[in-house]
């Protein structure tokens, strides 16, 4: 999934993308990004590259990227 330069995404809440089992990269760079709140990733067990660069991530929760185990590569 890309949802890159989109400038409209500023929270990310927990379990927003747990329907999408099947997932292996994901990009959400240039946005106005600024929450990741817990669990926010969990069911995403065969992500296995996460791209958040060039946002504005003023917080994150302690067990943000809970729930990855998958991952690979992160930026």
């Amino acid at each position: 999934i890309n949802i890159d330069s989109y400038k409209t995404l500023f929270e990310v809440k927990r379990l927003s993308f747990s329907g999408i089992f099947n997932l292996e990269n994901f990009y959400i760079s240039e946005n106005d990004l600024m929450f990741i709140e817990n669990f926010t990733f969990v069911n995403l067990d065969k992500l296995k590259r996460l791209t958040l660069n060039r946002n504005k991530i003023e917080f994150l929760s302690l067990n943000g990227f809970a729930g990855l185990k998958s991952l690979i590569a992160l930026s």
